[in-house]
């Protein structure tokens, strides 16, 4: 088995999702999935009443309960000297058949991000099962005991890598309630809510055949940004508003897909989702640069007016 594993693992990228693909070679067209009809008497029938039906099923770890749904297989022929592993056939039934000439196999199973894989010598009729090891992954985020929209918060699911406290990037932009199948094993979670700073993390460990429920906290507020001649006046337009930390770093703004765009974000009424601390806000506007501090408390959405009086000296 071991050097049938390894030639494949050349030609095949295995990548946690579980989804394989085939080397650029000739492949023989995938054989469907089996439909026995009562074949006529004849010479090509009778050869088909004697190739062998290869049964799949998978059973999820560790009470071997059997996977009704959810599972894709693939069938390869083993790589050898002179040729490539060949996909030849798939499925997305739960208990597949297939009619296969006798002879060496590669079975491999996906179930969402998790997969397994075996090696079958077919000489007769079998049923064959294979064991997957994958928990079930669900996240929640909530403001104010309130559980945030779906449309102003995302998750980023990341596996470990290496000594990389964060890991690598599996999913990102995953939305609230979103069931994730994943292999057992622990998982760095990122939770951001709004289009700030608003950022949670934690990591959780998957076990088979469980449900895990991760719910995050934010603790935060919508702040609307105005540049005015007085209080309660008109707001000036094409004003770029940045905000800064009493550190004076400043806050990212980030982008749809929750990756990083600017530091700046502009208009007459521009909204950032902030998490609970005190702040600077920056208003630049036809050349003149003003400031003005706030804080945000979680839950109290506010409009933070900045006075254009004197201005800061570039």
């Amino acid at each position: 088995m071991q050097p049938i594993l390894a030639a494949l693992g050349v030609y095949l990228v295995f990548f946690i999702s579980g989804v394989v693909q085939a080397a650029p070679s000739p492949a023989p067209a995938p054989h469907k999935e089996l439909r026995i009809p009562t074949p006529a008497p004849n010479e090509e029938s009778r050869g088909h009443e004697q190739m062998p039906v290869m049964h799949l099923r998978a059973v999820l770890a560790p009470d071997m309960k059997p996977l009704t749904s959810g599972v894709k297989w693939r069938v390869f022929t083993p790589p050898s000297t002179t040729t490539t592993p060949s996909l030849i056939a798939t499925s997305d039934d739960s208990e597949p058949r297939f009619l296969l000439k006798p002879g060496p196999y590669i079975i491999h199973a996906t179930f969402g991000f998790a997969s397994t894989i075996k090696n079958i010598e077919l000489s007769r009729s079998v049923v064959e099962s294979l064991v997957i090891h994958a928990g079930v992954l669900r996240m929640i985020g909530k403001n104010m005991g309130t559980e945030i929209p779906e449309s102003r918060i995302t998750f980023a699911v990341y596996v470990p890598y290496d000594n990389n406290p964060e890991g690598r990037l599996l999913l990102r932009g995953i939305k609230p309630n979103t069931v994730i199948r994943l292999p057992e094993g622990t998982y760095h979670i990122v939770s951001t809510y709004g289009n700030a700073n608003s950022i949670l993390t934690a990591d959780r460990k998957i076990k088979s055949d469980t449900v895990t429920d991760v719910t995050f906290n934010h603790h935060a507020a919508t702040i609307t940004f105005k540049l005015v001649r007085t209080p309660g006046g008109e707001a000036f337009a094409e004003t770029a508003f940045s905000v800064l930390t009493p550190g004076g770093d400043p806050i990212s703004i980030l982008a749809p897909g929750n990756k990083v765009s600017k530091r700046e974000t502009t208009g007459a009424f521009p909204s950032l989702t902030l998490a609970e601390g005190r702040y600077v806000v920056v208003a630049r506007h036809e050349g003149q640069t003003y400031t003005q501090e706030f804080s945000v408390k979680n839950g109290i959405n506010q409009d933070v007016e900045v006075l254009a009086g004197e201005s800061l000296p570039h």
